[in-house]
């Protein structure tokens, strides 16, 4: 089989009575090959860290890495070269996000590979306790 992320030449001929013609040929790229594990890590109200896998096999030109859903975040989708992770800010506390990681090689991307994950939930406001007797309170 061919190798994903690989460019190839293909070149075609016709024979007829024995004679060859001049060949035909055109370049072409494989599909790269799907990033490896994504590992979500240092979660916060309005932030995570991703981390990931390089593809297994073929040229990696870079990995396009984007965040669902996109409201208040401060760069929903980053193409990234020589580096396998990034960090997203402006999240909206307790929101859960799905996370996409695309191996990007010669122009033909891979299939996405994808983590779900929520951010912390916010701290709830002030506490105010009143009406309190021997055995109940107003919270």
């Amino acid at each position: 089989g061919l190798t994903a992320g690989t460019e190839y030449t293909v070149s075609v001929v016709t024979v007829s009575g024995g004679e060859d013609s001049d060949a035909r040929e055109q370049q072409q790229w494989t599909k790269a090959a799907q990033p490896g594990t994504i590992t979500i890590s240092e979660v916060t109200v309005d932030s995570m860290k991703v981390v990931w896998d390089a593809a297994p096999e073929g040229t990696i030109n870079s990995y396009n890495v984007s965040i669902s859903p996109t409201l208040n975040v401060t760069t929903p989708s980053v193409s990234i070269t020589g580096t396998r992770q990034h960090i997203f800010t402006g999240l909206t506390a307790g929101t859960l996000y799905t996370v996409s990681v695309v191996t990007v090689s010669g122009g033909e991307d891979s299939d996405a590979r994808e983590q779900q994950q929520w951010t912390k939930a916010a701290q709830p406001g002030a506490i105010t306790i009143s009406e309190v007797t021997v055995d109940s309170m107003k919270v």
